[in-house]
């Protein structure tokens, strides 16, 4: 059995399993073949289905929980490891909005372990998003932008480029993700596929299309077609503008789309100089083929950090429709708006704030414009504090108000580190910030190899909402294209405000802004095409 074996697990490797699982699945399928005469052909086809019925399984649970508005009462998980049980936990924790959730079963066995959120008259749902921004889902509980969200409504029924513009930390991505797109859904008419550019716009364009056009598609042959796609798109064998007009006429005619390219700073951050031009190329076909007809089919929305508008307006052709169609500038919350934000997901939630706190915190927060993020990180670390359902003044004291929560919080979790995993958060932290030259510091997504295997325990450890630490302060990813698992600080904010971080930057700076030179050339060396 041991050639099945290693045949079961280059197969399984493909599909991205952990060890656990890995061995989890051999184990089950020695046992129910272990008697058997079968050929090699028999063998193999035996092999890959009990991986297929797996894969199955598994994402069966994660659509399951995935699926708009549903929310099931628990969840089975087959593994012996662990880490991805408690992957597992942390996400459906997130999906629960920070609800408690609860282990029923002994997840270091082999056992299927059951997880599910536990419900508490004592505690609330938390109705604030910390760090992270608003999703399509949280719009029952987003307030503040009512009115800039009613403008963006507007502005995509009356040109075909919405430049969403603003500084750091000022909302963007949250009142396109649960202000527009929640509008345009009741509007019953409207398709919408969203992504990031990240290292390789291309292929994460191609990846939202798929995820559009095949939604049924299995994750695994997803990523072949994706970078099909890719290069098709890359040499412009394929059309972005015609594989749209050919698929909303044949399969969506009485729809339109909207195209959301969230961040869109990350193609002069993280992509080729090559590649996004091409990238530029084939989505600004689209804003032209639009924008000669009377109404639009097609959309793009981008949303942009300000310091970034000087690049995005000095590449030719992206400025010429950066001038054409006006962008859509989001400017800080006034009063009103930043006490509707925290008073009105508390009712939504029936959760009670204090006399007085609401003006303890509106009135540091517009001392200091563009904290935005450590507004919604606050009211979620008040949220933990609540006492019988209110949030208290002496909390927001403790925690050392908007100006210092987040920095306090990530400063505890560092002391509460050994001297050896100190001495690797530094590294790990300098590693995840892009310094900036002519443009504020970025954060930065480092992957897997970058960071290294010795430090990947630490990695995790920082990005959990559990155990003793309860960090979430990084945050992980896989990125399909690289085969490789990714990390990135949960927030720039963390960056601005963490005087540990600024200090580590400082004494790097000259080095870091160097590496990260040589990686873009290295980046760009690799992408360029061979001359013929």
């Amino acid at each position: 059995m041991a050639f099945w074996s290693d045949f079961l697990i280059e197969k399984a490797r493909k599909y991205d399993l952990s060890k656990g699982e890995i061995d989890l699945l051999i184990t089950q399928f020695n046992e129910e073949n272990i008697n058997q005469n079968k050929t090699e052909l028999e063998w193999a086809e035996n092999v890959g289905k009990k991986i297929a019925s797996y894969k199955k399984f598994k994402t069966g649970i994660i659509k399951k929980f995935t699926k708009s508005k549903i929310k099931p009462e628990a969840c089975e998980f087959v593994s012996d490891g662990r880490d991805k049980f408690l992957e597992l936990r942390d996400w459906l924790k997130t999906e629960y909005r920070n609800s408690l959730v609860e282990t029923i079963s002994d997840a270091s066995s082999t056992k299927t372990a059951v997880i599910k959120p536990v419900e508490s008259k004592n505690i609330l749902a938390c109705p604030y998003r910390g760090l992270f921004a608003f999703r399509p889902e949280d719009a029952p509980v987003f307030f503040g932008r009512e009115k800039f969200t009613k403008a963006l409504v507007a502005a995509v029924s009356q040109k075909p480029l919405v430049a969403v513009i603003g500084n750091s930390g000022i909302g963007k991505s949250s009142v396109v993700f649960a202000g527009l797109i929640p509008e345009l859904n009741k509007l019953a008419n409207w398709e919408t596929i969203t992504f990031r550019p990240n290292k390789s716009p291309l292929f994460q364009l191609a990846n939202a299309l798929l995820q559009w056009l095949e939604p049924e598609m299995d994750k695994l042959g997803r990523i072949g077609k994706c970078k099909k796609y890719a290069e098709q798109l890359k040499t412009r064998e394929l059309i972005l503008k015609d594989v749209l007009d050919v698929t909303l006429k044949e399969s969506y005619s009485q729809q339109n789309l909207l195209i959301v390219v969230d961040q869109f700073e990350e193609i002069y951050t993280l992509s080729s100089e090559y590649e996004k031009q091409i990238f530029l190329e084939q989505l600004l076909d689209v804003v032209e083929v639009e924008s000669q007809k009377n109404s639009y089919n097609v959309v793009v929305v981008i949303t942009l950090r300000a310091d970034f508008y000087g690049l995005a307006l000095a590449d030719l052709r992206l400025g010429e429709e950066l001038q054409k169609w006006k962008p859509e500038n989001i400017l800080e919350m006034n009063r009103d708006e930043l006490k509707s934000a925290i008073e009105k997901p508390a009712e939504r939630v029936g959760l009670s704030i204090q006399d007085g706190l609401t003006k303890i915190i509106l009135d540091q927060v517009q001392s200091n414009p563009g904290e935005l993020p450590l507004l919604q990180f606050t009211l979620e670390q008040l949220w933990k504090r609540q006492s019988n359902g209110q949030l208290m003044i002496a909390a927001y004291d403790e925690i050392g108000g908007v100006e210092q929560a987040l920095a306090n919080h990530a400063e505890t979790i560092y002391q509460k580190l050994n001297e050896d995993e100190k001495k690797r958060g530094q590294h790990i932290f300098t590693q995840l910030v892009r310094f900036g030259e002519g443009t504020e510091d970025t954060r930065r997504l480092a992957y897997y190899s970058e960071i290294g295997e010795e430090n990947w325990d630490l990695v995790n450890k920082l990005a959990s909402a559990d155990g003793d630490l309860q960090a979430r302060l990084l945050v992980t990813g896989y990125d399909d294209n690289q085969k490789q698992r990714t990390v990135e600080v949960v927030h720039e904010a963390l960056i601005r405000g963490w005087k540990r971080l600024r200090e580590w930057m400082e004494e790097d700076r000259e080095f870091r802004k160097w590496q990260d030179r040589l990686r873009f050339r290295h980046l760009r060396k690799q992408s360029k095409p061979l001359c013929s």
